[in-house]
Formats: structure tokens, C-alpha cells, sequence
């Protein structure tokens, strides 16, 4: 949704652009003020997007509303509407980051055109910071990944740099296991059902075909409860029985490799054994799990392929993976890039255990 602010200080003209904006059939918040000092305490409390003023107002005019809005929230798009024909105004208003000048009596097409530019624009500055913030997860989490594999001290602080930018600390894991690929499914839609399920936040990890961690920071939380709401979630959504495993609670970020060791071991008597122990023995001849063995001899096939020339998306389908989507997060979180960027090929080979 985006919020839109109207200052004017005649309602009539506040009640003119109220009317051109609802024919937009957008969803939109749109707010009022009557002046320009009723303007700037609103944007005081309130995160606006667009800010529509007319350029002359008591107690503060529409340009030193602008600069105001401006110091207030550098991120807002400012439109001016003035009777005056004036190159001076406008140049002014440039200088205050304005985004446009609209004269009145204000055109409907050309306001049309106004908001539609100023709207795509908001669009594509929040699309970027998405594609950015995407980026800086996946990026975590696969340094996060590798420390809790290799106990790197270099991951674990890089992890940490990313993921906790707010500073504060992960204090529980929960380990789910689940059969065969399970958790290859579509990962963003599996989180946002799992973000309405529960009323909580955390961090998802899927560390192979059929596990996946989640780490949460609450510290007073009841974990096993937690569980529970997790193996309700995954048997009602997807008919599928998880064995999970809860950690004591973490005081320490490099306690997580040791943490998430005790979790797959928890797991291993509870699902894996019941397997006849074949994962357990493979784990102790292997030096790794199957499903991450797996994922290293898929991918040596897919960089074999990728360095031959061969599309990426076929070098997936020779690779075993049923989906590229499924192959592309795969080869991100083991290599930091994607599968087009040639410098992954310059990377050492995987040893077993998924490093490199």
C-alpha cells in the first residue's frame, strides 16, 4: 500500500486530487493537512510515500514543507501544485529534491501521469532494496551454512554480520527432518505459509534435501511447544510427519556448530536409526549425511556440465535436480553466486563434506 499525504489548505482542492487519486483503483492510504505546519507534524509520526502541497500555505509554505519532509524522510517523493508560472519556484523546488511541478488548474491527464511516474518509481526503489536485502540473506546463510559444518571462526562472524544486524542473538535452534526431498520445496512459499502459521519471528535454513533449521531469539519462549506448532503445521499443510529436535538455549554464537551437531544427532536416533541405521553408518564411512553427498555429486555433474557449456538449465536436469529453481538456490547457497557466473568456476573442487 502506498501512503499519500495532501496539504493544502483549501479543502476544495484537497477534495479535487482525493478524487483524481481514487480513480487510480489502487490501494492507497491517503492523508490530509490543512497547512504546511500540520503537514510536517504528520510526517513527525507517519511514513509517507508521496507527499502532494500546494505551494502556498500559511504558517509554512509548500517549498519549506519540502525541505522539511526531506530532512524528515530523505526517501519521499514530493510533488508541488502552484497557480504560479514561475521558473524561479520551480527551480527552487529542484533544489529540495521535488519530483515534479504540477500547475493549476490541475489537468487530470497530466496528474494521471504524475502519479503513475512517481508511483513506478517508488515501485522500483523497493524492488531494488528487496533484490538487496535477498541477496544479503542468501549470502548469510551461506556463510552461516558453513560454519555450521566447518565451525570457521571467518563464517560464523561473516554469518553474524549479515543476519544480526540488529543486533541481537539467536538463542535456539530447532532441527526438522523430514523424508526423502521434502524440503526442496518452493522455499518462498513454504515460508510464508510457516509466517502466518506462527506468531513468531525466525530464521529459516534449509541445510539439505530433508532438513531444515530454524533459529529463533526470543530466549523465554517455550521451544517444545514451538515444536509441536511446527509438526502440526508440516502434518496439516503437508501430510508430512517431521521429526524435530530443540536445543538447549545458545549463550554464545560460536556455540552454533556444536549446537547443530548435538541437533543431527538427536535426529539420527529419532528418524534415521529407525531407517536401520543406514544414515548413521553412512555419516560415520562417509564423513557426511547422504542428502548432502548427494547434493556434492549433483553439483560436481553441474559445474562439469556448466564448464562444458552446456545451459544451466539442462545442466540441472543431468545434474538430478527436478526443477531449476530447486538447482539455482542450491548452487547460490553453496557458491555464493549464481549458476551464469563463470567465477564459480574457478573455485577448488568440494571435498564430501560440501566445503571448498
Amino acid at each position: 500500500m502506498i501512503t499519500i499525504l495532501i496539504a493544502d489548505d483549501e479543502k476544495l482542492e484537497r477534495n479535487g486530487i482525493k478524487f483524481l487519486l481514487k480513480r487510480e483503483q489502487e490501494e492507497l492510504e491517503i492523508l490530509e493537512a490543512i497547512n504546511g505546519k500540520d503537514a510536517a507534524g504528520i510526517l513527525q509520526k507517519k511514513q509517507v510515500d508521496i507527499l502532494f502541497s500546494d505551494i502556498k500555505m500559511p504558517y509554512m509554505t509548500g517549498l519549506e514543507l519540502a525541505k522539511a519532509a526531506r530532512e524528515l524522510q530523505p526517501e519521499i517523493e514530493i510533488v508541488i501544485f502552484s497557480g504560479y508560472n514561475d521558473f524561479s519556484y520551480a527551480k527552487e523546488a529542484l533544489h529540495y529534491g521535488v519530483v515534479d511541478y504540477v500547475l493549476k488548474p490541475v489537468d487530470p491527464g497530466e496528474f494521471h501521469k504524475t502519479y503513475c511516474s512517481v508511483r513506478d518509481h517508488i515501485l522500483e526503489k523497493n524492488t531494488q532494496k528487496g533484490e538487496i536485502a535477498r541477496q544479503q540473506d542468501d549470502l548469510g546463510k551461506y556463510f552461516l551454512q558453513n560454519f555450521l559444518y566447518d565451525g570457521k571462526e571467518e563464517n560464523g562472524t561473516k554469518a553474524a554480520e549479515l543476519l544480526c544486524q540488529d543486533g541481537g542473538q539467536y538463542t535456539h535452534m530447532i532441527l526438522a527432518g523430514g523424508e526423502d526431498c521434502f524440503f526442496e520445496v518452493d522455499e518462498e512459499k513454504l515460508l510464508g505459509q510457516l509466517r502466518e502459521h506462527m506468531s513468531r519471528q525466525f530464521l529459516y535454513l534449509n541445510v539439505a534435501a530433508n532438513e531444515s533449521l530454524f533459529l529463533f531469539q526470543e530466549r523465554y519462549a517455550d521451544y517444545e511447544t514451538v515444536a509441536k506448532e511446527l509438526y502440526q503445521f508440516f502434518k496439516n499443510k503437508y501430510d508430512e510427519e517431521c521429526y524435530l529436535a530443540v536445543s538447549e538455549e545458545i549463550t554464545d554464537w560460536q556455540e552454533l556448530p556444536e549446537v547443530f551437531s548435538g541437533l543431527e544427532e538427536v535426529l539420527a536416533e529419532k528418524f534415521y536409526m529407525s531407517k536401520n541405521h543406514l544414515t548413521a553408518i553412512f555419516k560415520r564411512a562417509a564423513g557426511t549425511t547422504v542428502a548432502r553427498y548427494i547434493l556434492y555429486k549433483r553439483m560436481t555433474i553441474a559445474r562439469k556440465e556448466l564448464a562444458g557449456g552446456t545451459p544451466a538449465a539442462e545442466a540441472a536436469l543431468k545434474a538430478g535436480f527436478g526443477d531449476y529453481s530447486s538447482f539455482f538456490r542450491a548452487y547460490r547457497k553453496m557458491f555464493g553466486c549464481a549458476p551464469s557466473d563463470q567465477q564459480a568456476m574457478e573455485l577448488p573442487d568440494m571435498d564430501k563434506s560440501g566445503d571448498f
